[in-house]
């Protein structure tokens, strides 16, 4: 009879202690936030699209030059960018800076960035405007998420602008100084 009740007293006190993890478990998940409307998500996936096909552009112009990163790396980007930026100022609506997503983004992609950057033994740095384009794509990507994206779409132009004629400039201005240089034939 004694076992029997000690049993019965380790059963009722198993029942009490997950009795207790239940309503632990309640009070933690009704701290939570509810989801989002279905129209705001939908919003902030349009957002995402939009950012990730004006990175695109840029990813293609980069991508056409054979230089890497390319076309994903720079849509992803961009599209992060919108995603984080977006829900940050979602999430911070009622409480907090939304504007601290943004320094999130910029932050992250220093490091990422920083990354693109070499130097040669000889002294030569390439992957700057590489990093840039990054960094660049990153800004239209926060931008979009913000609500700027005609600002953004801009932007983007402007991009390709800087990238595509500027690039073609400084090519034809590098290959007349390589023939200008040029040991001359004296025969």
């Amino acid at each position: 009879m004694g076992q029997l009740k000690a049993i019965n007293d380790i059963f009722t006190k198993t029942v009490q202690y997950e009795t207790m993890l239940v309503d632990t478990v309640n009070k933690a998940l009704s701290t939570i936030p509810t989801q989002a409307p279905v129209r705001d998500q939908l919003m902030v996936a349009l957002y995402i699209v939009w950012a990730m096909l004006l990175g695109g552009i840029i990813g293609w112009e980069r991508e056409k030059l054979a230089k890497a990163p390319g076309l994903r790396t720079h849509m992803l980007i961009a599209g992060a960018s919108a995603m984080v930026v977006t829900i940050g100022f979602a999430a911070t609506s009622t409480i907090g800076d939304p504007s601290r997503s943004i320094h999130g983004v910029i932050t992250g992609m220093g490091f990422l960035c920083a990354g693109a950057i070499f130097q040669s033994k000889k002294g030569n740095v390439s992957g700057l405007t590489t990093s840039a384009s990054m960094l660049y794509t990153a800004a239209i990507g926060c931008a979009v998420g913000a609500g700027f994206g005609v600002s953004a779409s801009f932007s983007a132009v402007l991009a390709i602008l800087v990238l595509r004629v500027l690039g073609y400039v400084r090519y034809k201005k590098t290959s007349k100084e390589l023939l200008t240089d040029a040991p001359q034939d004296k025969s």
